[in-house]
């Protein structure tokens, strides 16, 4: 039986210390990994329990989110659900 392809789903957990990315294939009745990656973003480095996010570790969100992005593109996504942590 031929698989049909329904979309490619990225799904991006944006934590305190790591992003997660994760991209799926869903078919009718199953679904299959096709990437994951997780990006060490650190966001809590140098004040963050002081209620903000430094600079430093606030550029290494951005570059995560600007590589997800880009792999995001690369592999086609139809769809793709984003959440983060109460800290952003």
């Amino acid at each position: 039986m031929d698989k049909i392809l329904l979309m490619k789903v990225a799904i991006l957990d944006c934590g305190t210390n790591t992003f997660n990315l994760l991209i799926a294939e869903v078919e009718l009745a199953r679904w299959a990994v096709v990437h994951a990656q997780k990006f060490g973003v650190k966001l809590q480095e140098g004040g963050f329990y002081q209620g903000e996010i430094r600079k430093k570790p606030f550029q290494r969100g951005q570059n995560a989110i600007a590589e997800v992005a880009k792999i995001i593109s690369e592999y086609h996504v139809d769809q793709t659900i984003a959440t983060a942590t109460s800290a952003l």
